[in-house]
């Protein structure tokens, strides 16, 4: 009589695993860090928007329209508007030595207009710039960190080119607030790939 004999199966652990799966892997922890910076640099930067709008709306905007007096009019007695967004503008638009009286008053207009909107807006939230300058600050350090963070696992290394490539991409069509992923820290991203490309290829060779 035949007896079969069973014997043990063992499982090789396939040595790419910790390259697949990266629960532990330290650069899913830095896009987290970096993505609620963003979020935050965002949410500052909308917030001081609506304040300037509202002064745009209740002082007035910020530009001041002036006639273009730069040019010989034609017709006879006909100048264009323009915006004068400083006080240079209209030393440009309205020479001082040619228009005195015209002159004097766009610049005494600007200044009141200045004056009024830096009162309302100061009002209603206090230091404008310092709004996103935190936010602002966050965001670089936690782009900083990003960019030299090595990943420990393949799935790390697709997550942060993918998160990189994306973050780049919606920063352009995203009202201007783009990450701080410019040539310095992009070539730190580069060599952080580098390193950690050659340190997994080196683990399941």
């Amino acid at each position: 009589m035949n007896s079969i004999v069973t014997l043990p199966i063992v499982t090789a652990a396939p040595t790419t695993a910790p390259l697949l799966h990266g629960l532990e892997d330290p650069v899913f922890a830095a896009i987290e860090r970096h993505r609620r910076a963003m979020e935050a640099l965002k949410a500052a930067n909308a917030e001081q928007e609506r304040v300037l709008r509202l002064a745009d709306e209740m002082v007035g905007l910020h530009a001041l329209s002036v006639l273009d007096m730069r040019e010989p009019s034609n017709p006879p007695g006909w100048h264009p508007y323009v915006d004068a967004i400083c006080s240079s503008d209209i030393e440009n638009f309205v020479p001082r030595a040619e228009h005195q009286e015209l002159h004097d008053h766009y610049q005494m207009a600007f200044a009141e207009r200045r004056t009024a909107r830096a009162k309302f807006v100061e009002e209603m939230a206090g230091d404008i710039d310092a709004m996103v300058n935190a936010p602002g600050e966050q965001e670089f350090d936690t782009a900083q960190e990003l960019v030299s963070t090595s990943p420990t696992t393949l799935s790390g290394m697709l997550a942060l080119l993918t998160y990189v490539g994306e973050s780049r991409e919606d920063g352009q069509s995203d009202e201007g607030i783009t990450p701080t992923f410019d040539e310095e820290n992009l070539t730190v991203l580069v060599e952080t790939l580098a390193r950690t490309a050659k340190r997994l290829t080196s683990r399941v060779a």
